[in-house]
């Protein structure tokens, strides 16, 4: 695996971010491998997130960009 800057990481964060804010939904959905899992876990209990998207609620969760 190759090793990536803390610049790199940084720029790509701002880029999310920036997308994210200016409501540019499929540029940002592009930054991402079209196999990438995008999971939003929910709140089991007050100190406790769920841990399994398939067999628990979650807020958000799509197996693939698609």
């Amino acid at each position: 695996m190759n090793a990536v800057s803390y610049e790199k990481i940084q720029q790509f964060l701002f880029k999310e971010a920036r997308l994210l804010d200016d409501a540019q939904w499929d540029d940002w959905l592009n930054c991402y491998h079209k196999n990438a899992e995008f999971w939003m876990p929910a709140w089991d209990d007050n100190d406790t997130l769920t841990t399994d998207p398939l067999q628990e609620i979650s807020l958000i969760y799509y197996p693939d960009r698609g």
